[in-house]
């Protein structure tokens, strides 16, 4: 039987049972469980439920390790929604947890990814900087060395710079065929990468290049897998 915290629906009931067993569960442990089941509603497509659960947590205040990480899964939910929202909370948890403790390691790379469509001169300057200190940290897991390569192509790519967007976009679909022992375990591994980005990361390494607005659209909007 699945824990309390980790149900995929989201009824009336569902949510009643869920607050009855957090209101007996020590304070201490509250944030996690908001988070965990925060992420599986996410998963399953009930993004409101997931949101405001996460704001819960974020709201507990403690422990700091589980309130920075529901930043994060908020922030990565509002990513299209609501940008700004988005970039205050990846500002945020930047200014408060400069080690990424408890978190994918890839606030850097999100809020670069939120510069790179703003697409100013400025925005594209910060976002290179951020990229550059993402890469500091050092990275042995494929998904983080992915998206980080594909937000540096959209970044030099809305740069004009197509000699380096194509480098980056190279750089970026071997990371998502790189084999390794990670690759059964979500989110440590790209596996299945959605056509529609697979087909701009394909031309904008061959050419430096996409084939329009439209597929850069379509590419940013898909997730990273199928399905």
């Amino acid at each position: 039987m699945a824990d309390w915290f980790r149900s995929t629906t989201w009824t009336s009931e569902d949510a009643e049972q869920f607050e009855l067993r957090l209101g007996r569960a020590r304070s201490h442990n509250r944030a996690q469980y908001l988070r965990i089941q925060g992420a599986h509603l996410e998963r399953e497509g009930l993004r409101a439920p997931a949101r405001e659960l996460w704001r819960r947590a974020i709201a507990q205040g403690e422990p700091d390790s589980e309130r920075w990480a529901a930043m994060e899964h908020l922030a990565g939910s509002l990513h299209e929604d609501d940008p700004e929202e988005a970039e205050r909370l990846l500002r945020t948890l930047l200014a408060e947890n400069p080690p990424l403790q408890g978190t994918s390691q890839l606030a850097h790379v999100e809020l670069a990814d939120l510069l790179a469509r703003r697409g100013t001169r400025a925005a594209l300057r910060e976002a290179r900087s951020l990229l550059r200190a993402s890469e500091s940290k050092g990275s042995s897991v494929p998904i983080q060395d992915f998206r980080r390569e594909l937000v540096r192509a959209r970044v030099h790519h809305a740069g004009g710079q197509r000699r380096r967007a194509a480098q980056a976009a190279r750089s970026a679909l071997a990371a998502a065929g790189r084999e390794t022992p990670a690759a059964s375990a979500p989110g440590l591994a790209v596996q299945d990468l959605a056509p529609e980005l697979e087909t701009w990361l394909r031309s904008v390494a061959e050419t430096g290049r996409s084939a329009g607005r439209e597929a850069d659209e379509r590419a940013r909007h898909v997730r990273w897998r199928r399905g």
